[in-house]
Parts: C-alpha cells; structure tokens; sequence
C-alpha cells in the first residue's frame, strides 16, 4: 500500500514538474 501511495505522490509531482516547466521555460529566456 505504501509502495503504491509513493508511486502516486512522485506520479503527480513528475506531472506539476512537467506542466510548470514549459510555462516559466518559454517566460524566462525571452525576459532575459
């Protein structure tokens, strides 16, 4: 059960990771 709980906790973090990233990747270089 905690095997399957860890693999959800680093499942949504790897897709805030993958959704957040794009945005402030795209933002960043075209301010700087």
């Amino acid at each position: 059960m905690k095997a399957y709980l860890l693999m959800l906790l680093i499942g949504v973090l790897l897709a805030t990771i993958h959704f957040t990233t794009p945005a402030d990747g795209r933002q960043k270089p075209a301010q700087q």
